[in-house]
């Protein structure tokens, strides 16, 4: 089994509506990411991790929150812990 570290992810807002994601991820966890949103900018890091950047609008990102909300319940292990990165990062920024 490999060995992950659970996914570090922050959204921050840089314009009235728009919106950055970053976060440092494992390469299955960034595939889960890139198959529910584009990325603008990923970087290889060590230990197998990988730095990606998303920019969102704020349809993309209320999308995107709503994608990954009920995965946060069902997913388990590395996805699950990456579906619930991206529900309270999501809650952390729109105050909810």
């Amino acid at each position: 089994m490999t060995k992950y570290l659970p996914p570090f992810l922050k959204i921050h807002s840089f314009a009235s509506n728009m919106f950055v994601l970053t976060a440092i991820v494992s390469k299955d966890q960034q595939d889960s990411i890139q198959r529910r949103m584009s990325i603008a900018c990923k970087t290889d890091l060590d230990d197998g991790q990988i730095l990606v950047v998303c920019l969102l609008s704020q349809t993309e990102l209320d999308k995107v929150y709503e994608i990954f909300k009920p995965l946060s319940k069902s997913w388990r292990g590395q996805f699950q812990a990456l579906a619930k990165a991206v529900v309270n990062a999501y809650t952390d920024i729109q105050g909810k």
